[in-house]
């Protein structure tokens, strides 16, 4: 009742255009990572229709992009890999510090994703089918059946079956380790490491092409001043 005193004009913005947020947001700023195409949906499905986060995901997915393709021979860098893993650790904070320590177990989710995919056919009722698959017995990876959050992660690991390989999976811990490592915190463990790698990198000129400014708000300009 107080606010509804001071409030005079009651505005309400309309939603917005989820088809202009995936062509101008999304597939403008994604095309230069091969394969991004076919994850526009996903990418917009997981991580909804606020402009910040689509805009936060961009500036990681286009830094890890340009990291990866540095750090890897260009025939084993999927990047659609890199795609899975960093919605991963965009979304599930705690999934992925599981994920650093045991690489293995995000093969193990993935192939408890694909059994459960090839038992629905489409991937309907989802949520009710991981009582029907056979258990790790390892309760972190187990718990993560059992979640709200199951369909998210469902949608993400699932593998392609219109694929003629499996290259956009984690089919085993050493593919799963080296874009868990990418993208991991311990980012700046391995560069100190590797230095040479960085050298002559135009990470300035990849950062002001790529990344995206997030414009700060009314309030915190206020908050500045």
């Amino acid at each position: 009742k107080y606010l509804h005193k001071i409030i005079q004009f009651p505005f309400h913005l309309p939603s917005a255009d989820s088809q202009k947020l995936k062509d101008n947001l999304l597939r403008n700023n994604l095309e230069h990572i091969d394969g991004a195409e076919n994850f526009i949906e996903l990418i917009y499905n997981v991580l909804g229709s606020n402009p910040r986060d689509l805009k936060r995901f961009i500036n990681s997915i286009s830094f890890y992009h340009f990291i990866a393709k540095k750090r890897f021979e260009t025939i084993d860098y999927t990047p659609e890999l890199l795609i899975k893993i960093t919605l991963i650790q965009y979304l599930f904070d705690d999934l992925f510090r599981q994920l650093e320590k045991h690489p293995h177990h995000l093969v193990r989710l993935e192939k408890i994703v694909n059994e459960i995919d090839n038992q629905t056919g489409n991937g309907s009722d989802i949520l009710l089918l991981p009582n029907k698959v056979n258990k790790t017995g390892i309760p972190k990876i187990d718990q993560w059946l059992e979640t709200s959050s199951f369909e998210k992660i469902f949608s993400i690991l699932i593998i392609n079956k219109d694929e003629s390989n499996d290259r956009n999976g984690f089919v085993n811990t050493q593919t799963a380790s080296k874009y868990i490592n990418l993208t991991s915190t311990s980012l700046s463990k391995s560069i100190s490491e590797n230095e040479s790698l960085f050298l002559n990198i135009p990470l300035i000129e990849e950062i002001q092409n790529r990344m995206m400014e997030i414009q700060i708000g009314r309030a915190s300009c206020r908050e500045r001043v």
